[in-house]
């Protein structure tokens, strides 16, 4: 919980994150989200500040949504199966007879 954890300044937050964002694209994450998702943070006084663990919260539950969305975009589809060996054995028999019926 945000409560129990060292506390950073947005400035010192940024420096926390892949190429260092503006502490003001951390406001606006901790004020509007991103991809429905907020930053925690606590105001104290006029600052507003937040933490190591949860910036990683944040960006947990962001690829998590990213996860979801995409995977109702793009379903899995079921992988083919092995051909079973009555299969197999069918096809080739069926192979077999073409190739007697052409003369080979």
């Amino acid at each position: 919980m945000l409560r129990d954890e060292e506390k950073l300044g947005l400035s010192a937050a940024s420096k926390h994150v892949p190429d260092h964002p503006h502490a003001s694209t951390l406001w606006r994450w901790c004020r509007e989200g991103l991809h429905g998702v907020r930053l925690e943070y606590l105001k104290v006084g006029r600052r507003i500040v937040t933490s190591r663990e949860a910036l990683d919260r944040f960006f947990e539950r962001i690829t998590e949504a990213d996860q979801a969305a995409y995977a109702d975009r793009h379903p899995i589809q079921p992988s083919h199966t092995s051909p079973t060996k009555a299969s197999q054995d069918s096809s080739l028999a069926a192979a077999e007879r073409e190739l007697t019926d052409a003369g080979i």
